[in-house]
């Protein structure tokens, strides 16, 4: 079929003839190597197909002889087949390597344009940076703008978020965060003081009307750091203030320690009982101030501390008491026993007062921290995390969309019914393209690879010999999908659709937004029909945690690269059979 004369006007475009793939591989038919059947048809002219293959295996005949085995008549027609095979599946792209080295500006484009717009999304985008603007509300009867701004939580608020301004007029403030003008309303308690001591929590009423959920959660974030960060506040302040009373019992105590070892067992009944008294009503003074501080503080994170203080005072009173009735008994063991209990107890009291003085407020407030150790080489920038993915997604689209436009325009062009006629088989006209765009395909991975390392400084603390592995399946599996979308499709419309269905679907489904854990059953087992599912989670554990991809990556892409290959060499085989 000559289909130049079919299309006149498609030379002059495309630059080559569209038959080019089957003459190119049709020459073996004059040279005599092989008939239309594919079976040997005699000896090779020394200027035939077959010649040439065998030249091509010299070497090893060469080898043979030097070692004293002649090669036989049958193996060397094998061998000189073996070539002709080769040869065939090498000349299938003869027609599209130039055309591929004559849009050398669209290639480029093709693999520049989205390095280009993930390092300008990874210089521009920080969302450290972002700090949320609102407006505080106060309620009626509440102090001045002046005055609320001092406030201790106020102050407190304003480290994470900028407050704009202070209003009372709930309404106004919720009218601009409808419009877009601020990203929070707070509407601060009519009275926070009053709350706390009723045993009632303190509530700030914030609005937020936020559509994107990854801002709403730096909102929820911001708001929710800043409320801990109030609290922590408030309970500094509150375990401050039982320090600070705590420390004026202190001298009293030490004096009160001294009178009580001067106290002997063997002094009169009378005068011990006296001594001790005078001890106890001093003791007593001690703890009815404590309790005066706990009722102006009742409901604060101060309570719990006075309540301490109170009940190692009511033990060292009922100590003192307890020796004041062992005064008077006969049994001096008895007086003894019980005026070193008293002795004890109160030196705990001093030693209790004296422990919380001596640590930091905010430590009694917030005893416990937190320090985040990350193993993995990125995560703290963006261009860290997205990078391993933009290179699994820029290879698989590539792949898929060099492969499927292929066999488009070859039916576009009529060269399919060249194909069919000549005598490469399906399968090697489709594996000389996928060594073709492979290879193209993984020449690109290694321009970006690079890029991203020098260019974008994304970590790579893995195994290269891992990491050429997973690229290479990657491009094997992509290249197969998309010779499957090119033979389930009839045009280049529906070829450009499927290949965006399935680029839209690998960036939902492979873990490109969110992790895999997130999605749900049956959802989650869409997810493995992607090859980009196994790239993204191999490239992260390989450039980022420096470890080896779990083997299920490498053991679902070979599966899926081979039963893709095998619907395409169905279909195509399928295609290419005379009707």
């Amino acid at each position: 079929m000559d289909t130049r004369s079919r299309e006149p006007g498609r030379d002059a475009t495309m630059g080559s003839d569209p038959g080019a793939d089957a003459a190119s591989v049709g020459r073996t038919r004059a040279d005599g190597a092989e008939g239309v059947d594919g079976r040997a048809t005699g000896a090779p002219d020394p200027g035939s197909e077959g010649a040439r293959a065998a030249a091509d295996w010299g070497i090893l005949g060469a080898a043979s002889r030097l070692f004293g085995r002649q090669p036989s008549a049958a193996s060397e027609k094998r061998r000189a087949r073996e070539a002709t095979r080769w040869r065939r599946v090498l000349a299938i792209n003869v027609r599209w390597r130039g055309e591929f080295l004559r849009q050398t500006s669209l290639y480029a484009l093709a693999v520049l344009g989205p390095f280009i717009l993930l390092g300008l999304f990874a210089v521009g985008f920080r969302l450290s940076a972002f700090r949320p603007t609102g407006i505080l509300v106060t309620p009626p009867g509440s102090p001045d703008a002046i005055e609320v701004a001092h406030l201790p939580y106020v102050q407190g608020l304003n480290a994470n978020i900028n407050i704009k301004g202070i209003s009372t007029d709930e309404d106004a403030a919720l009218d601009q965060l409808r419009t877009g003008s601020i990203d929070m309303v707070i509407v601060l308690p009519r009275s926070p003081v009053a709350d706390v001591t009723h045993g009632e929590r303190a509530t700030l009423a914030i609005y937020v009307s936020v559509v994107n959920p990854l801002l709403r959660i730096a909102l929820y974030n911001a708001v929710n750091q800043q409320i801990a960060g109030v609290n922590d506040e408030a309970v500094a302040s509150a375990v401050a203030g039982v320090q600070s009373e705590a420390s004026t019992y202190l001298p009293q105590l030490n004096k009160l320690q001294i009178e009580l070892a001067a106290v002997k067992p063997t002094d009169p009944p009378a005068q011990t009982q006296a001594r001790l008294a005078s001890i106890e009503l001093q003791l007593e003074a001690i703890r009815a101030r404590a309790v005066d501080a706990q009722a102006r503080q009742r409901g604060t994170a101060a309570d719990i501390y006075y309540a301490a203080i109170i009940s190692e005072t009511d033990q060292a009173i009922a100590s003192l008491q307890q020796a004041q009735l062992a005064a008077g008994d006969q049994r001096r063991r008895v007086a003894f026993d019980a005026l070193q209990q008293a002795q004890q107890r109160v030196g705990e009291l001093d030693e209790f007062l004296q422990q919380l003085n001596a640590i930091p407020a905010r430590v009694i407030a917030i005893p416990f921290t937190a320090r985040i150790t990350n193993l993995a080489a990125g995560g703290d920038d963006l261009a860290d995390f997205y990078g391993p993915a933009a290179l699994a997604l820029l290879l698989e689209h590539l792949a898929i969309t060099l492969a499927a436009f292929s066999l488009v325009q070859d039916r576009q062009l009529g060269a399919t019914e060249t194909l069919a006629a000549g005598p490469a088989s399906a399968g090697e006209i489709l594996l000389g393209r996928t060594l073709y765009y492979g290879a193209a395909t993984l020449v690109t991975a290694v321009v970006l690879s690079l890029l991203l390392t020098l260019g974008l400084h994304v970590p790579f603390v893995g195994s290269a010999l891992l990491y050429a592995a997973m690229l290479l399946l990657l491009t094997w599996a992509s290249t197969a999908a998309g010779f499957c979308i090119a033979l389930l499709t009839r045009g280049d419309a529906q070829a450009v659709q499927a290949i965006m269905l399935v680029l839209v679907g690998a960036i939902f489904f492979s873990g490109f937004i969110g992790p895999l854990r997130a999605l749900t059953m049956p959802v989650s087992a869409l997810a493995y029909a992607f090859p980009l599912t196994y790239g993204i989670d191999a490239l992260d554990h390989i450039m980022l945690l420096g470890t080896a991809p779990p083997l299920v990556d490498f053991l679902g892409l070979a599966a899926l690269g081979a039963v893709l290959s095998l619907i395409a060499w169905l279909l195509f085989r399928r295609e290419l059979a005379p009707h």
